[in-house]
């Protein structure tokens, strides 16, 4: 896999362009008014409009035959340090439904019309940010889990399709811790799914 993915184009705008004298040592006040005037020249506009519409963001991916192998463990390795960044450098918080966090988290069922949010708003997505990441430290190559269930040594073999049990055997598998962990690595993902398009923030 190669993957090549440019930074979102920036608008240049008539107040974008005034602003740029403030480099050279004009004041705020002035390029702001300078901005109002040339938002007025409607052909500087409409140009600012063509120049942007014609550029692109850069989007490069090549894909390998083997990437779609194993593609979830894959897909965990780009997705992990990416949900760590945005935890690092998010700038808002989307609404979180109570149903998908603790009920010490809870807060209003709905959004209000204003917008407002409630002293655990941000707390709620933190929480469910944390949930994503911990799911998809699970799902790293390097990471065995499931082995913390299996307890003693395994001795058998297999004789004409029966599991014949040495003496050695000593083997025992926690099937409930096994669940239980397996159960709270599901719902990371299935909140990863839910709040897919709150991965802006």
């Amino acid at each position: 896999m190669r993957v090549n993915i440019g930074p979102f184009l920036n608008w240049w705008g008539p107040y974008q362009i005034a602003n740029l004298l403030q480099k050279i040592g004009f004041k705020e006040e002035f390029t702001e008014k300078l901005g109002v005037k040339l938002a007025d020249i409607k052909c500087l506009s409409n140009f600012c409009e063509f120049v942007y519409a014609k550029r692109k963001r850069h989007v490069s991916v090549k894909l390998h035959k083997y990437d779609t192998w194993n593609m979830d463990g894959t897909l965990a390795i780009i997705i992990l340090p990416m949900l760590k960044q945005l935890k690092a450098t998010k700038h808002g918080s989307p609404f979180v439904a109570n149903e998908d966090v603790p009920e010490r988290l809870w807060g209003p069922a709905t959004p209000n019309e204003f917008g407002d949010v409630d002293a655990k708003w941000h707390e709620r997505w933190e929480w469910v940010l944390n949930e994503m990441i911990w799911a998809f430290e699970q799902k790293q190559p390097d990471c065995d889990w499931e082995s913390a269930f299996h307890h003693g040594v395994m001795d058998w073999n297999l004789d004409n399709h029966t599991i014949a049990y040495g003496d050695k055997h000593t083997h025992t598998f926690d099937y409930e811790g096994y669940t239980k962990y397996r159960d709270k690595i599901k719902n990371g993902l299935r909140l990863f799914g839910v709040y897919y398009e709150g991965l802006w923030h």
